[in-house]
């Protein structure tokens, strides 16, 4: 994750870099303490309809005031 891990710069120019994942959130918490990533990691694992691709897709989220907008995401190819 390099330098996404640390959400300090992003923080400082109005940017919420945030990791989403589909395990259960003490699982992920658990990953994300050990590591020492700062940015935040939330779980859509209790969601029956996630509005986030599956494993190894990556989406970008534009949020203004009330809404999100979905801007832009991969398809699982060139993600690693």
């Amino acid at each position: 994750m390099g330098d996404a891990a640390d959400a300090a710069y992003l923080n400082a120019n109005g940017i919420t870099f945030a990791i989403l994942g589909d395990g259960l959130y003490e699982e992920i918490a658990a990953v994300r303490d050990f590591m020492g990533y700062t940015a935040p990691w939330y779980s859509n694992a209790h969601l029956d309809d996630p509005t986030v691709g599956g494993a190894g897709k990556i989406s970008w989220y534009l949020r203004r005031e009330d809404e999100v907008y979905l801007t832009y995401w991969t398809t699982g190819r060139a993600t690693r």
